[in-house]
């Protein structure tokens, strides 16, 4: 799912492809390296407000931020794999 701001220019359409927003800015994540060429982003909550503005766009899992909070426009993006979901209780294992 990308997660675009109210009135982007890919926000109207029904979906679009991963190569769409090539050129547009996308937020760094801690730890996954080569990833982004804009603001450091370590929550949820932080990528939205800086969706919610116009800084960074992103793709993300549907559940992340199902349903789309205001300002933001959800777009399915056709050509995405499937995303890994993990349950809690397995990240607890593995960090014992």
């Amino acid at each position: 799912m990308a997660i675009l701001p109210e009135g982007h220019r890919l926000a109207a359409r029904d979906s679009i492809n991963l190569d769409d927003p090539n050129d547009e800015v996308f937020p760094q994540w801690p730890g996954v390296p080569d990833d982004g060429n804009g603001p450091k982003t370590a929550a949820a909550a932080e990528l939205i407000s800086l969706g919610r503005i116009g800084r960074v766009v992103a793709v993300v899992p549907h559940s992340l931020i199902a349903p789309a909070p205001a300002g933001i426009v959800c777009v399915p993006v056709a050509d995405a794999g499937p995303s890994p979901n993990r349950l809690v209780p397995d990240v607890v294992r593995e960090a014992e």
